[in-house]
C-alpha cells in the first residue's frame, strides 16, 4: 500500500483487476509484476493462493512485508512447473 497508496490511478486499476477474477477456492495465481502486492491480497481475499515475481527489490520486500510469497527478479529467472498455476 506504500507503494501503490501514493499512486491512486493505479492503486484503484490493480484492485478492480481482481474484480474480474472468479473466486479462487483454492487455485492458484501467479503475478508477474506484482509490485507490493495490492492485486495479490485483494485476490487471496478472494480464495486464491497467490504468488508473485517483482523486479523492483524495494517493492518485492513492501509486498513481503504484508506476508506475500514474493520473489525479487525476472519471471525468466525461475523455473515453474507447467500447470503449477491456473492463472498468470
Amino acid at each position: 500500500q506504500r507503494v501503490l497508496g501514493s499512486f491512486g490511478p493505479l492503486r484503484e486499476a490493480a484492485l478492480g483487476d481482481v474484480l474480474w477474477l472468479p473466486p479462487g477456492r483454492g487455485k492458484r495465481l501467479l503475478d508477474v509484476g506484482c509490485g507490493s502486492g495490492e492485486f495479490l491480497l485483494a485476490a487471496a481475499a478472494s480464495g486464491w493462493v497467490v504468488r508473485g515475481v517483482e523486479p523492483d527489490p524495494v517493492a518485492a520486500e513492501v509486498a513481503r512485508a504484508r506476508g506475500l510469497e514474493v520473489r525479487t527478479g525476472m519471471l525468466e529467472e525461475y523455473e515453474y512447473q507447467s500447470g503449477e498455476f491456473d492463472v498468470i
